[in-house]
Formats: C-alpha cells, structure tokens, sequence
C-alpha cells in the first residue's frame, strides 16, 4: 500500500486567490463538500473544518505544523467520523504548496501518515480527486 498521496493542480489566478481560498472559512464552504475552516495559521495552533453531509455533521480537526503565506501550509488531521481512536497515530499530515508560474498557481497536496490504513488512503485520493477541481473552478469563476 502507498503510504503518501500526491495531487496537484494548475489554477489560474495568482497564489493570493488560491491561498484565500484555502484559507478563508467562506472559500473553503465552496469547495470542500461545505466544510468551513477555523484557524489562527500559526505553527502549534489548532484547525478545525466543520460542516454537514447528508445530515450528519462533519468534524475534522488538527493542528497546525507550518504556515508561510502565499507558498505552504502544512497541519494534521483527524476526521471524527472515522470511528478511529483519537490517538496521534490515526492523525494524517496534509500539506499544501504553491506555486505561481506566471500564468497561474500550481498547488501541490500531499497527504501521508495513513499508517498502513488501505481504506483511508483510497478515501483520500477519492476526497481529493473531487475536491481539487471543485477548487479549480471556486478560484476560476
């Protein structure tokens, strides 16, 4: 089993509309499944992406490992939903990167730490092939 999950996609706008939209809990409602975030963005601070599908609410929660405006952003995440204990262990690392070309914004996401979990990798990859292209068109539009 793969232990770490790469994506990326080409945006085109510059890093600044890709980072509010990573970032700003109105942005991400748009495009991941309706989930807000809630963060300071410090190193050490907690995120939280809460929301509702079908009816039952979502919670993911973390904590920050890195922030640098603009270029990367990197925390953890624990989905409560999973029915997984809340221990260090079944939190995955998300990072993101990006890019600016010239022409547009290439944002990098890798996601690792699934620690041995075949189910959730494939979960993930599913999560993040729809959600990038629902960015892509949010940032575009």
């Amino acid at each position: 089993m793969k232990s770490t999950l790469k994506k990326g996609v080409t945006i085109k706008k510059r890093p600044e509309a890709v980072w509010k939209a990573l970032t700003d809990p109105a942005m991400t409602k748009r495009w991941i499944m309706g989930l807000e975030v809630s963060s300071e963005w410090v190193a050490g601070g907690p995120i939280t992406r809460k929301g509702f599908k079908d009816g039952n609410e979502i919670i993911h929660k973390g904590t920050i490992r890195s922030a640098e405006v603009l270029k990367t952003l990197q925390f953890t995440d624990f989905g409560m939903e999973l029915g997984l204990y809340d221990t260090p262990e079944n939190y995955t690392r998300i990072t993101y990167n990006l890019s600016f070309n010239g022409s547009g914004t290439m944002l990098s996401v890798v996601e690792d730490h699934f620690n041995g979990n075949e189910k959730r990798y494939k979960d993930a990859e599913a999560f993040w092939e729809a959600v990038l292209s629902e960015l892509k068109r949010t940032v575009e539009s």
